[in-house]
């Protein structure tokens, strides 16, 4: 983000008991719209980890991210196979959650799940139904689609407390609205800010 627009000092830090890992397409990482590398460094309890680059195709096997024996992993993924991500799944564990969390562009983090081998045993969950994205920094066709950091803040609401989620949401918002002013406004029929991808 350009200097005076910086958010770096309104960043909270938040002790979140559920680890996560974000599992991020490379070609993401210096994108300034990705949200997911601010969902982190709120997060204390967090981690990225890159996916495509050579010669490093095992991101979750060579740091035993899915043999923790304290923890189950479950795969956050709009998907037909997921179940619905509720705080009654989360009491049918037999171990406390770590949520793992792909990052990309809609197409790269949709199909994490099939490509990456190591995701593919353990179980994969969705969101319920919920508000649509606020993200108006990319187009997103799908209307249950919603950014990475988005989709952290809700899981975390519904895993461990509402409190998580607001205080992500609300520097994800200062965050779009921040970038949004640096961006030429685009003439449309609502005569609404307009983000290109």
């Amino acid at each position: 983000m350009r200097n005076e627009v910086c958010i770096c000092s309104l960043i909270p830090s938040i002790r979140n008991k559920t680890p996560v890992t974000v599992i991020m397409h490379h070609r993401e990482f210096h994108k300034t719209t990705n949200t997911a590398r601010i969902a982190c460094l709120a997060l204390q309890n967090s981690e990225i980890r890159l996916h495509g680059l050579k010669d490093k195709t095992q991101v979750l096997r060579e740091q035993k991210i899915l043999t923790e024996p304290s923890y189950q992993p479950i795969l956050l993924t709009l998907n037909e196979r997921s179940e619905v991500l509720t705080p009654e799944f989360v009491r049918r564990l037999d171990r406390p959650p770590h949520l793992i969390v792909p990052d990309g562009n809609w197409r790269q983090a949709g199909k994490m799940g099939k490509r990456i081998t190591d995701l593919q045993n353990i179980p994969w969950v969705k969101l319920p139904p919920g508000p649509q994205s606020r993200y108006r920094l990319r187009h997103e066709h799908d209307p249950q689609g919603l950014s990475t950091l988005e989709a952290m803040a809700r899981a975390l609401g519904l895993i461990e407390n509402s409190a998580i989620q607001v205080q992500l949401e609300q520097i994800f918002e200062i965050m779009v609205d921040r970038t949004l002013s640096t961006r030429p406004k685009i003439a449309d029929k609502s005569s609404e800010w307009v983000g290109k991808n």
